[in-house]
């Protein structure tokens, strides 16, 4: 069991890393994706490199996923906001997140999740993942108003996407500040 915990993990590290660095999409992109999974230094990885960067590819032209992978999307994007409220000191927020499409009208956001084991619904999803999105939710909304923020997790070791629906954010914050109070 733990061999297997540690692929899973090694092969998570793995989607995290290319997804990090992909780029923008092009020809070459899958033929770059699979020479980097057949270089990484997990032979468990290397071993299965060819099938890997085949899901990967399917995950980055996915048509709902696509904008995050495509030209201009951001990867490892820091933000950064100042809460200042009358009633307490200022306090600044520093946050990254994994990958970042901003347009007129949206902004979407995707947090990498390297654990071995997923969840198959967002009704399973750890309530310290859903209250780290609800924040950077929150945060978006407050540098970018007036536009939809979308937060998904990408579960590396499916690799899954999995999209957060507001209303379980929207009470994710909720607790989480009637628990501060």
């Amino acid at each position: 069991k733990r061999a297997s915990t540690g692929i899973a993990a090694q092969r998570g590290i793995a989607v995290h890393r290319v997804l990090q660095h992909i780029g923008t999409l092009n020809a070459h992109t899958q033929r770059r994706v699979r020479a980097y999974l057949q270089a990484y230094p997990d032979p468990a990885v290397r071993r299965d490199a060819e099938a890997l960067a085949q899901q990967v590819m399917q995950l980055v032209q996915h048509p709902e996923y696509g904008a995050l992978f495509a030209q201009g999307a951001l990867a490892e994007v820091p933000v950064a906001a100042l809460d200042a409220s009358p009633e307490s000191a200022a306090t600044a927020t520093l946050r990254q997140i994994d990958r970042f499409c901003i347009t007129e009208m949206a902004v979407t956001i995707v947090d990498y999740k390297t654990t071995q084991r997923f969840p198959k619904s967002t009704a399973d999803v750890p309530e310290a993942y859903l209250k780290q999105m609800a924040s950077y939710r929150e945060l978006l909304r407050k540098i970018y108003p007036g536009r939809e923020v979308a937060c998904y997790l990408l579960w590396t070791a499916g690799p899954l996407m999995m999209k957060l629906d507001g209303a379980l954010l929207d009470e994710s914050l909720r607790q989480g500040l009637d628990a501060a109070a």
